[in-house]
């Protein structure tokens, strides 16, 4: 009689979404905690000066552009203001170097390491690698353009609320769902030396077959 394969907790998606929504609301202290060290560094290095100078004149006009595809009339500020006009409404969405997501990066760049702890071939590692990284871009772009938005709907405070906290689980909830697409679908475990001796013995029997 065979039995049948005992299933994780990846071939069950909603008792999945629900342990990652809860780890991601715990996580908020620890994650507010790691933002401010990580500011505090890149401050003392001198790193926000690149930020500031660089990326967010990028982001803000990439946010700008999406934003103006959503239907706004858009005019953008001295790189960190975008003034956001729709239907006789105008907001003010104020994107300063500490906001464009950057720490996503250094976030999803740990998970890397750590992820990374296990045997998998090099090249779904670079795979991850690549994806992990577009995906810190999505997200951070993502949670700017939906603060945005709340901001113009709901006002000032909710995008506050949402930026400083919801915003924090929205972007541990995606880390987590990346990853469990990696471990899924992407990383592929390298084989073992008894599997490696196994196919080696198989291809010799073949042959001497023939």
């Amino acid at each position: 009689m065979s039995e049948g394969r005992v299933k994780s907790i990846l071939d069950r998606p909603h008792l999945l979404f629900i342990v990652i929504g809860v780890t991601a609301v715990l996580l908020i202290p620890l994650m507010s905690a790691f933002e401010s060290v990580l500011t505090w560094l890149v401050v003392r290095s001198g790193l926000y000066i690149f930020i500031k100078e660089v990326l967010q004149p990028i982001e803000v006009r990439m946010v700008s552009v999406m934003l103006g595809a959503l239907g706004f009339n858009i005019n953008v500020f001295a790189n960190s203001v975008i003034v956001m006009e729709k239907g006789g409404h105008t907001a003010r969405a104020g994107i300063l170097w500490n906001c464009i997501g950057w720490q996503t990066f250094f976030l999803v760049l740990i998970t890397l390491i750590v992820g990374f702890s296990g045997s998998y071939t090099r090249k779904s590692k670079i795979l991850c690698t690549v994806l992990g990284f577009e995906a810190a871009l999505s997200i951070s772009f993502l949670r700017i353009i939906v603060s945005a938005l709340v901001n113009f709907h709901l006002g000032y405070w909710p995008a506050v609320f949402f930026h400083d906290y919801l915003g924090t689980v929205f972007v541990l909830v995606l880390v987590f769902v990346f990853w469990v697409f990696c471990y899924k679908y992407v990383l592929v475990p390298r084989p073992t030396s008894s599997q490696s001796l196994y196919t080696s013995g198989e291809v010799h029997g073949t042959e001497r077959v023939r």
